[in-house]
């Protein structure tokens, strides 16, 4: 097995240790996260209305090129091909060169997108089953599975995958997915604008289909930036890293160690 694999697979128990007990071993930003959170979905409907207005309005005609069809259909249509394509070609192009930091951030990217899958559509959409909100909130009544009311939640469920019309809303798996992944490739490579500019033209496109309240964006923000830091923390070395170490030097004046710093 590859040493990268390994690694990646060893990990796992403590990634979802340290996603799972975030409340517990950092009280104090999950309160105040859930506080903010909180006071969003109290706001839903008006601040969803606006969105709708004035951002998902302009870019409804925006979208992204179909990206190759290297994958099944069921995990490459639209945007979430390119993040597909982008995180298998990094693993695979660290492979190839023998870039130990892209096979780790390929792994880390792939296990991200992974934990988002999990953590949104297995467990926090089907305990809180909120509906998703009405497409055209203030413009005509809404009609089910949509609702024009931010608090109509509680509709527990067996999970489901976003396309099923049963699907619930909160949290978004989207923006937890983007925001995992771009997490990930920031502390991997200490670059803020090209992982999260990429991770905007990816959610801005086709952004009519996502049917999310603004806090059902925000939650999984939150959440996905929480998994993007504890796979990079557990899995990647930071390039930045000094390691040393005792090696044995001999010269023409004799011999002794030397401690060697990379």
């Amino acid at each position: 097995m590859d040493v990268g694999l390994m690694q990646a697979v060893e990990s796992i128990p403590t990634e979802l240790r340290q996603i799972v007990r975030y409340p517990v071993d950092q009280p104090e930003d999950f309160a105040a996260y859930a506080l903010a959170v909180g006071g969003l979905v109290l706001a839903d409907k008006p601040l969803t209305q606006a969105y709708q207005q004035k951002i998902e309005a302009r870019l409804a005609n925006f979208s992204l090129p179909a990206p190759p069809k290297l994958f099944p259909q069921a995990i490459s249509a639209g945007p979430d091909g390119w993040l597909v394509l982008g995180m298998s070609g990094t693993l695979l192009g660290g492979l190839i060169a023998d870039d130990e930091r892209a096979v780790q951030t390929g792994w880390a990217a792939i296990k991200a997108t992974a934990y988002s899958v999990l953590v949104t559509q297995v467990v926090l959409k089907s305990i809180t089953g909120r509906n998703r909100p009405n497409p055209a909130l203030g413009q005509s009544p809404a009609v089910p599975p949509f609702t024009d009311n931010p608090l109509d939640g509680g509709h527990v469920h067996w999970p489901v995958m976003d396309r099923d019309p049963r699907a619930t809303s909160f949290p978004s798996f989207h923006f937890t997915a983007y925001f995992a992944v771009a997490k990930v490739y920031q502390e991997a490579y200490d670059n803020v604008w090209l992982p999260y500019g990429l991770m905007t033209l990816g959610l801005a496109s086709n952004i009519k289909s996502h049917h999310h309240w603004v806090s059902d964006m925000t939650a999984g923000a939150l959440v996905g930036t929480l998994i993007g830091q504890s796979v990079h923390q557990s899995v990647h070395v930071s390039p930045r890293s000094t390691h040393a170490r005792l090696e044995p030097l001999i010269t023409p004046s004799g011999v002794g160690v030397a401690l060697v710093i990379r």
